[in-house]
């Protein structure tokens, strides 16, 4: 008689006892259920490269497990996702259904590096993403950073050029982007002279 055995595995299972010189005996199949919830734990990570004003694709996925890393299938926890040093809109409260928790609605707002997501739920502990860097979203708006000089002379260059940059929807600087802006008259007679088309670089 054997005592003590348990299994950390969850799903089904049969045991096979031998013993040299007798014939093997083999257990009826044992459903094993996964125990108590414990923690949390990354199931689907944010890519390497995410956009700004971008939903996170492929979206996080967490999954809720015991403390032996079986997935607890009847878990319906809240779960809430939060940037580490960093801004996120979007969807951020989300309820596991069958012990996963997928987040399909994040959007970062800023670039920059070394970007982590951390999960959380009442009473288990947390999880938190692989690191992952956010560029510029697609571009959005043109901004005019220098206006052309408020007073000029006809046939000579404006004293002061103007600039501009190129935005995403949450105001980041489209530095991946090369556009393509015009320049031309809106009010007043005549055609503007000189540079009326340049293409953007990093952003300007």
């Amino acid at each position: 008689t054997f005592a003590g055995q348990f299994y950390t595995n969850a799903g089904t299972f049969q045991l096979l006892y031998t013993a040299p010189g007798f014939a093997t005996a083999t257990s009826t199949p044992v459903t094993v259920q996964a125990a108590a919830a414990a923690r949390l734990a990354m199931f689907v990570s944010p890519p390497e490269t995410a956009s700004a004003c971008a939903a996170i694709s492929p979206a996080p996925v967490v999954r809720i497990e015991d403390t032996f890393g079986n997935q607890v299938t009847s878990a319906v926890n809240a779960v809430t996702a939060r940037g580490v040093a960093f801004v996120m809109t979007g969807t951020s409260n989300v309820t596991a259904a069958a012990g996963l928790a997928g987040f399909t609605n994040l959007l970062p707002s800023a670039t920059g590096t070394g970007y982590r997501v951390a999960f959380d739920a009442a009473g288990l502990t947390s999880a938190t993403s692989s690191v992952f860097e956010v560029v510029a979203g697609t571009p959005f708006e043109l901004v005019l950073l220098t206006n052309i000089s408020p007073v000029a002379t006809a046939g000579v260059r404006f004293v002061q050029q103007p600039a501009l940059a190129v935005r995403d929807a949450c105001g980041n600087l489209a530095v991946q982007a090369s556009v393509v802006v015009t320049a031309a008259v809106q009010t007043g007679a005549g055609t503007l002279q000189g540079d009326t088309v340049r293409t953007s670089s990093l952003g300007y």
